[in-house]
């Protein structure tokens, strides 16, 4: 009787275990995926649109409106990262691109040009930040499977 006791509980312990999960990460939020793809088709567009402009013409003053449009999108995009639970890691690509952004803002108002090389750099960097935010958004419908 003894072990018939000692094995409906370790059944039990087991079944309890078994049937939990511990969630590691957020849930996947359809807005923040498609504000990552806006923002990232955004950034992406003031980069080609520089690209147009010859070095000696692309002026601060002349997207210095389009510096802080965009600024306050990242902030956003940031903000809505922070508030969800479980989302370090997103939260952690969405501050990079905050502080990449600002950091060539900077220079850009600092040196009031906007070298060729710099550009296409720049670009990819923030490309290769956005795809990454992507794919661990996307990677979240899986998780909730």
């Amino acid at each position: 009787m003894k072990n018939k006791y000692k094995l409906t509980i370790l059944l039990t312990i087991l079944l309890i275990i078994l049937s939990c999960s511990v969630k590691l990460v957020s849930d996947y939020d359809a807005k923040t995926a498609d504000k990552i793809i806006e923002l990232s088709k955004r950034i992406d567009l003031f980069y080609l649109n520089l690209k147009e402009i010859q070095p000696e013409e692309r002026l601060y003053q002349n997207v210095a409106e389009e510096y802080k449009l965009i600024e306050i999108e990242i902030r956003s995009l940031v903000l809505m990262n922070k508030i969800r639970p479980l989302n370090t890691e997103s939260t952690q690509i969405a501050q990079q691109i905050l502080d990449f952004w600002i950091e060539y803002k900077e220079k850009h108002k600092e040196n009031n040009t906007y070298k060729d090389s710099l550009l296409n750099i720049h670009q990819k960097r923030f490309s290769r930040l956005f795809i990454a935010m992507a794919v661990a958004e996307e990677a979240k419908i899986d998780d909730q499977e």
